[in-house]
C-alpha cells in the first residue's frame, strides 16, 4: 500500500478555507506570514518532501503544504512529479507554504517562484480537491548544497515510482491547441514498436488512410507544431530523466490541452522518419528543431558516457555541473558503476576532471578524449571534455586502437597526463572547412563540396584514390550502406556515394531536383553530409603522408594526429608554446588508421571491416568480413598472427572471441614498447 504523508490534513490549516463552495471572499481570519520560508531539516537522507496543492479557483492565492515523508522504493508515497522548465528569475511570484512546525505556530511563510512555475500551479490546481505533486523548486532546499546533493541523487527514482509525470510546457499561446491536437493525431497513426531501435509502423487498425511514407499537414498544422515544440521544455536538460524515466501513464500539459508522452514522442519520431506533405517554408524550420530534438526524441537508455556530449550539447541548464549530475540515471550500468555522486562542493572543472578519471580507471579507456574540443579559454586541462562547450561534438567512428590497455600518469598536480602514442606523427598541411551552417538547400551543400574538391587539385592520395573518393570516404568517416550488418537503408552505399562524390566534381554537371528525391542515394547523401558536418563542423584535413581526414574545426596546420593506446580515435594534438607537452584538438577520422593500421598494419586484400549491431552492449561492433565468402568473423587476422607464441595474450584473444567481445582490452604497452613503436607524450 502507498505511505500516508505525515498529518497535514486541509483542515489543519488555520485560515484556509475548506468549504468548496464558499466564495473566496468569505471573512476568515488568516495566519500570520513569515516573510520567507526557512526549511525545516529532513529528519533523515531517506526522506523527500512532499508538496500538497490545495484547491483554488482563478486568482485564488496559491497554498502548499510540505510534508517529509520517508521514500521507500519498494513502497512509495503516492504523488505526481512535475517535469517543467524554471524560467527566468524575473519579477518572481509569491505563494504560501506551510511546514508542520508552522502549522503549530499558526503561520504562512511567503515563497516566492517563477513565473512559468506559478502559471503552472495555477492550471495544475483543482477547484475542488488538493493536489498531491514533487515539484523540486519547492521540495528541495535550494540554497542547502548538502541536502541538494543527496535529494538529487534521488531525482531517478523519485520521477520512475511517481504515480504520473505530469510535463508542464506552459500556459496557451501561439496556437498551442492546435499544436497539440496536431500531435495528438499524427502520433495516434503510428506506434514504435522498439524505442531502442525506433521502428516506426503505422498503428493497427489505421487511423487515417495515408501512404505509408506520406503525411498530409497543412501550413496552420506545420507552424503550429513548429511553435509547440520550440516552447522551453524541450531545451532543458533535466527534463530528459524526468520524462524518459516515467510510467506510461505520463502526459505533457499545455494550457488545458493534454496528451500522452508516449503519444507526443511518437509523433516527433513520425515528424524525423515520415515524408510530410505538402511542403511550405515552416517545414524547414521545423525539420531543423527536429534535428535539434533528436537528442531527446531517440534518447537510448543505454547512454554512454563516451557519446555524452552530443546528447547534451543543445540543452540547457543553469549550472554546468547539472551536464554530468542530470543523465547519471539514464547512464546504462556499466557507466553507472563508476559511482559519479552529485557534489556541489566541486567546482565545475573538479567534476568534469573527476568523471574522466573515473571513466579512465574503471573503463580502462581513454575514450573520453574524444569529446574534447579545444577552445580558447577553457578552464582546466584540454584532456578533459568540456561538457558545457557549444560547438562540434567530437568524431567518433573506427577502432585506431583496437584492444589496447591505457597506459597513462597523472602529474602530482593532477593537470597533465602522460599517455603512450603509437606510430609516427602526420603534420596537418591543408585545412577546408564546410560549412553547412549557413545554407538552407540542398544545391548550397552541394556547391560547397564542388567548391572544396575544386580547391585541392594537386592532391596526390597516398594510396592512388581519387581526389573525390578520398574525400568522400572522409567525410562519411566511412559508414556507408554496406558496411553495416545488417546494411543501414538510410544512408547510401560505397558505389551510390562515390558515384554522386563524382559528379559534384564534375563540373559540368548540373544536379537537378528529382536527384534528391524522398529516399533516393542523393537525399540519403546530403541528408548524411549535413548531419556530420552540423554535429562536428565538418573540416576537411590534409596531411603530410598524402591522407585525408575530417577534424575538429579548431585545427591548425602544423597540429599532429596521433593515435593514442587505449583511444578508438586519433587525437589531433597541438604542441604547446614554451612547454613540451601537447594540447588536445579533437579527434579525428583518417580511413588509413580507423582500423588499427597503426598498431598492427593494413589488413590483407581479402579482408574489409563491417559493423555489427551487439543487443547486449547496444552499439556497433568492428567485424571483419572475408569478401570472397561474405563470412564474417569476430577475429582480426593480423591480430592472430601477431601474439602468436605468446600463450597468455593467445588465450586472452581466444576468450575475447569465445565471449564475443570485440572490446575486451588485453594488449599491454609492453608489448608494442618491445616493437619500438611507441613514444610517451605529455597532455596539458
Amino acid at each position: 500500500m502507498p505511505r500516508e504523508l505525515v498529518n497535514l490534513s486541509l483542515r489543519q490549516i488555520p485560515g484556509l478555507n475548506t468549504d468548496f463552495n464558499e466564495t473566496p471572499d468569505t471573512p476568515k481570519q488568516g495566519p500570520k506570514e513569515a516573510s520567507r520560508l526557512t526549511y525545516e531539516a529532513l529528519p533523515g537522507n531517506d526522506y523527500i518532501r512532499i508538496a500538497t496543492l490545495y484547491p483554488g479557483k482563478d486568482d485564488d492565492k496559491i497554498i502548499i503544504a510540505l510534508d517529509p515523508v520517508k521514500f521507500d522504493h519498494d513502497e512509495p508515497p503516492q504523488y505526481e512529479a512535475l517535469s517543467y522548465t524554471w524560467g527566468s528569475k524575473e519579477n518572481p511570484k509569491p505563494i504560501s507554504i506551510k511546514t508542520p512546525k508552522m502549522l503549530k505556530l499558526d503561520i504562512v511563510s511567503i515563497f516566492h517562484v517563477t513565473q512559468n512555475l506559478f502559471e503552472a500551479l495555477q492550471h495544475l490546481r483543482y477547484s475542488d480537491k488538493p493536489r498531491t505533486l514533487w515539484i523540486d523548486a519547492i521540495c528541495i532546499d535550494q540554497m542547502n548544497n548538502e541536502e541538494k546533493s543527496v535529494q538529487i541523487i534521488k531525482m531517478g527514482e523519485l520521477f520512475r515510482k511517481a504515480s504520473r509525470v505530469v510535463a508542464w510546457l506552459g500556459p496557451r499561446d501561439m496556437d498551442s491547441d492546435h499544436g497539440m491536437v496536431c500531435m495528438r493525431r499524427l502520433g495516434s497513426q503510428f506506434s514504435v514498436a522498439d524505442w531502442e531501435l525506433f521502428s516506426l509502423a503505422r498503428a493497427d487498425p489505421p487511423t487515417l488512410p495515408d501512404q505509408d511514407d506520406v503525411v498530409e499537414l497543412c501550413s496552420q498544422d506545420v507552424e503550429a507544431i513548429l511553435h509547440l515544440l520550440c516552447r522551453g521544455w524541450f531545451d532543458r536538460l533535466w527534463i530528459r530523466q524526468e520524462i524518459l524515466l516515467a510510467n506510461e501513464q505520463a502526459i505533457v500539459q499545455c494550457g488545458l490541452q493534454q496528451a500522452p508522452w508516449n503519444t507526443l514522442r511518437t509523433a516527433m519520431v513520425a515528424l524525423a522518419k515520415i515524408r510530410i506533405v505538402p511542403w511550405c517554408e515552416a517545414f524547414v524550420q521545423l525539420d531543423d528543431r527536429i534535428a535539434v530534438l533528436k537528442g531527446l526524441i531517440y534518447h537510448s537508455s543505454r547512454l554512454d558516457l563516451r557519446g555524452l556530449h552530443p546528447t547534451v550539447m543543445d540543452t540547457l541548464c543553469e549550472d554546468p555541473r547539472d551536464r554530468i549530475y542530470a543523465v547519471l540515471d539514464l547512464l546504462r550500468d556499466d557507466n553507472k558503476a563508476i559511482g559519479i555522486k552529485p557534489d556541489y562542493s566541486k567546482t565545475v572543472t573538479q567534476v568534469y576532471q573527476h568523471v574522466m578519471m573515473r571513466y579512465l580507471q574503471h573503463h580502462k579507456s581513454l575514450n573520453l578524449l574524444m569529446q574534447c574540443q579545444y577552445a580558447q579559454g577553457h578552464d582546466g586541462p584540454s584532456w578533459v571534455p568540456d561538457w558545457a562547450l557549444k560547438q562540434g561534438v567530437g568524431i567518433d567512428y573506427g577502432f585506431a586502437s583496437p584492444h589496447t590497455l591505457p597506459w597513462y600518469q597523472l602529474s602530482v598536480g593532477g593537470d597533465i597526463l602522460r599517455v603512450v602514442a603509437v606510430g609516427p606523427a602526420e603534420k596537418i598541411t591543408q585545412i577546408q572547412r564546410l560549412d553547412v551552417r549557413r545554407v538552407k538547400f540542398v544545391n548550397d551543400i552541394i556547391e560547397e563540396l564542388r567548391s572544396l574538391l575544386l580547391e585541392n587539385t594537386a592532391f596526390e592520395h597516398a594510396q592512388g584514390k581519387s581526389r573525390f573518393e578520398a574525400y568522400c570516404i572522409a567525410l562519411l568517416c566511412g559508414q556507408y550502406a554496406d558496411t553495416f550488418e545488417p546494411p543501414n537503408s538510410a544512408i547510401p552505399t560505397r558505389k551510390e556515394a562515390d558515384e554522386i562524390m563524382a559528379l559534384i566534381a564534375s563540373e559540368s554537371y548540373t544536379f537537378k531536383d528529382e536527384d534528391f528525391d524522398w529516399e533516393t542515394p542523393g537525399d540519403k547523401f546530403v541528408t548524411a553530409v549535413d548531419s556530420q558536418a552540423s554535429m562536428s563542423g565538418a573540416t576537411f584535413l590534409t596531411t603530410s603522408s598524402g591522407h585525408v581526414a575530417l577534424g575538429p574545426p579548431t585545427t591548425q596546420a602544423g597540429d599532429e594526429v596521433r593515435v593514442l593506446l587505449g583511444c578508438d580515435s586519433p587525437m589531433v594534438l597541438r604542441r604547446a608554446p614554451g612547454q613540451s607537452g601537447f594540447l588536445v584538438v579533437g579527434s579525428c577520422y583518417i580511413p588509413e588508421l580507423a582500423s588499427g593500421e597503426a598498431l598492427f598494419g593494413p589488413l590483407p586484400g581479402d579482408t574489409e571491416v563491417v559493423y555489427v549491431f551487439d543487443q547486449r552492449v547496444g552499439e556497433y561492433l568492428m567485424r571483419f568480413r572475408d569478401q570472397q565468402t561474405g563470412r564474417i568473423s569476430h577475429a582480426d587476422p593480423r591480430l592472430v598472427s601477431m601474439v602468436a607464441g605468446i600463450p597468455e595474450l593467445e588465450m586472452q584473444l581466444e576468450e575475447s572471441e569465445k565471449s564475443n567481445q570485440h572490446g575486451r582490452k588485453f594488449l599491454p604497452c609492453e608489448f608494442f614498447k618491445g616493437k619500438g613503436m611507441t613514444e610517451e607524450i605529455d597532455l596539458l
